[in-house]
């Protein structure tokens, strides 16, 4: 497996510390040195300090673009909610390094940028039993409180990873929405209205990973993620509109691996995914052209099955080859059903009960060479079959990755990519539902297509801290959740479509030094040009372009040696769009205070996230007859948390690499 680069010397980039070094085509980050001293208490949190690494719409990106989370090398059949929802009750000290990938090749059996999250499993000799405790007080408008574990017991070759979240959130928003609509008879309607949400969740995560390792390091491994979600909630709206709306939702989550891995370069993984969502809604409504009364029902159900296997072998000091194959199998059965309560003045309801299969395979080979001791190329090709009711579609998906490293202080790499994003399951499903007092009606879209992208990029890294990126992207049948005025009855339409092709030409650069050991100061701005088409968007068409930007600035003062930090951050990103959207500019300050005491085995943080209560983004429509704006509540967020190391927990000196023979 460790066969990328044979010969290049492994590139240390010091700077005023160890941070990161290139190795095999990589930006390996030593993650206890990266967020050494930066208040941050979970694994989620500390991705967000790796340079290029951004947080939008609670989610992460890499250099703006969609990232791909890999956990030891493997890839997780958990959602982006609740994978985020994983890395934020893992504790950071779990961390041994971050892999960073702009341009992943084959082999990895997944496509675009992919950051690899390897966690600390140090297998010891001697028997070993840690864990980690941390509890958490949130303050909003309302209060949230988050409870959690994390045991990890070793004995020789064996080693037992048990984790345990528990979070109970009361949320407060309002969203205040004002529609000009226009029906096919010139009627002109003023909808105004003001939502007030009040929502309880309570969500249970737990992971149970068993480890064995026996003798020339082979590994095999059985994981078990679990994730139980409930959501009650109550809608009031007043305006042109009255109504009240009761929706409950629970989440099951069961996802089961079993994996195996040699020293020959040899991976394999078997993997089971149950997953159920039940969910109703209770809904009476006064609307400017009548009633809806009625309480629906539905259920999304997918069993998915994953096998996957891939050798990576040798052929000659400065060649190695690999190859592989992944199969997916999933199956969605979901229903829908509805029960009038009182007077309606829609035509019917329709029940729903709809069975979707899906297929998957992907099949690659690739090579890695050595051109000489500076460059190395990598080439690779996948070919993918996606197969549904409705698409039977083989694509290739090329790879080329060229990594010039002339010294030990510079690093060049261009990269050519080509990847296929599929829809999640609901996006696709035969449903509605109404929001916004039944106004607002949200369908699913049998017809949507995956999207093919196509990527091309250049990151160079300079004086070994000075990090720039230029990018393009080319997406093709890009797909979003758009809204649309019907002009044929009085109901705006929320429905996930195909455009054209989306198109993005970017740059990225970012920075980071220690200002006398008391002050680290990290920055980051990304400059990027993004146009939209869509030739049939409903009766309309489109062809959108805007220059935007986004500016983060990271600053960390040690107050007092190893004890007490003082974090303050910023973003801010200039007005945006997305499909018909306009959207305004946003930015949020966040400040924090971390004390460890206890020899370092506890700390106390106390943050405000959002201080000025900026970060919220208010979508605008004003284009072709469609006509919306919407202003969504905002609160800062200030919380504290306590988190507690027991048995050996504590973080472990590692060895540090020789580079005396290194130029500096």
């Amino acid at each position: 497996m460790d066969s990328i680069i044979h010969h290049l010397p492994e590139v240390m980039i010091r700077g005023e510390h160890p941070i990161v070094k290139i190795n095999k085509g990589k930006l390996t980050y030593d993650m206890n040195k990266l967020i050494e001293s930066k208040g941050v208490d979970n694994v989620y949190d500390a991705l967000k300090i790796i340079p290029t690494v951004e947080e939008l719409n609670n989610g992460l990106t890499l250099a703006g673009k969609s990232v791909t989370i890999l956990i030891d090398g493997r890839k997780t059949s958990m959602s982006s909610e609740q994978l985020y929802s994983y890395l934020r009750a893992l504790p950071a000290d779990r961390l041994k390094s971050s892999e960073v990938l702009y341009t992943a090749p084959a082999k990895y059996q997944v496509r675009g940028s992919v950051i690899n999250i390897v966690l600390d499993q140090e297998i010891k000799k001697e028997n070993t039993f840690q864990g980690n405790l941390i509890s958490k007080y949130i303050q909003e408008h309302d209060a949230s409180f988050v409870e959690g574990s994390n045991i990890i017991y070793k004995d020789k070759g064996f080693s037992l990873d048990l984790l345990y979240n528990y979070s109970h959130n009361d949320n407060y928003g309002t969203t205040y929405e004002t529609s000009i609509h226009t029906l096919n008879d010139n009627s002109v309607h003023n909808i105004s209205t003001l939502e007030t949400l009040e929502k309880i969740n309570n969500s249970h995560l737990w992971r149970f990973d068993l480890n064995y390792q026996w003798k020339d390091k082979n590994n095999i491994a059985f994981t078990y993620n679990g994730n139980y979600n409930n959501n009650n909630s109550r809608e009031y709206l007043v305006g042109n509109i009255n109504s009240n709306n009761i929706p409950t939702s629970t989440n099951f989550l069961h996802d089961m691996s079993l994996s195996f891995s040699s020293p020959i370069g040899i991976t394999a993984n078997l993997e089971y995914t149950y997953y159920k969502t039940p969910s109703s809604q209770n809904l009476t409504s006064v609307l400017p052209t009548g009633v809806l009364n009625f309480k629906s029902n539905e259920q999304q159900r997918i069993r998915r099955w994953t096998a996957d296997f891939s050798h990576d072998f040798k052929v000659s000091e400065s060649l190695d080859m690999n190859y592989g194959l992944s199969y997916i199998h999933s199956v969605d059965n979901s229903w829908q059903e509805y029960q009038e309560t009182g007077e309606n003045t829609v035509s019917h309801f329709s029940d729903i009960n709809s069975r979707h299969e899906e297929h998957i395979l992907d099949i690659f080979a690739g090579t890695e060479m050595n051109l000489n001791k500076n460059i190395e190329l990598e080439l690779s090709l996948a070919a993918g079959y996606y197969h549904n009711f409705s698409w039977h579609k083989w694509r290739l998906y090329p790879t080329a990755i060229l990594t010039y490293s002339p010294n030990s202080t510079h690093y060049l790499q261009f990269g050519f990519s080509s990847d296929r994003t599929f829809p999640e399951y609901w996006k696709c499903g035969n449903f509605s539902d109404y929001s916004n007092g039944g106004y607002n009606e949200i369908v699913g879209n049998p017809m949507l297509k995956p999207s093919d992208e196509y990527s091309l990029q250049i990151e160079y890294l300079l004086h070994r801290k000075y990090n720039f990126l230029l990018w393009y992207n080319y997406n093709n049948d890009y797909f979003i959740q758009t809204q649309y005025q019907q002009p044929d009855r009085l109901t705006i339409t929320y429905k996930c479509l195909n455009l054209d092709y989306q198109r993005q030409i970017g740059s990225s650069f970012s920075f980071s030094s220690d200002i006398k050991r008391f002050w680290n100061f990290r920055t980051s701005m990304m400059v990027v040009w993004q146009n939209e088409k869509c030739s049939q968007y409903y009766d309309i068409s489109f062809n959108r372009s805007i220059l935007w930007s986004m500016l983060n600035i990271r600053n960390t003062f040690k107050l007092i040696t190893d004890r007490l930090f003082l974090s303050l951050d910023g973003k801010f990103r200039t007005k945006a769009i997305q499909a018909i959207y306009d959207l305004p500019s946003s930015g949020n300050v966040d400040i924090n205070i971390v004390y460890k005491f206890l020899k370092k085995k506890a700390s106390i943080k106390l943050y405000c996230n959002d201080l000025f209560e900026t970060s919220s983004i208010n979508p605008i429509i004003n284009y072709c007859g469609q006509n919306l704006n919407m202003k969504f509540s905002c609160y800062r967020q200030m919380g504290i948390t306590f988190s507690y190391n027991f048995g050996n927990y504590e973080k472990k000196e590692r060895k540090k690499i020789d580079t005396t023979r290194f130029k500096n």
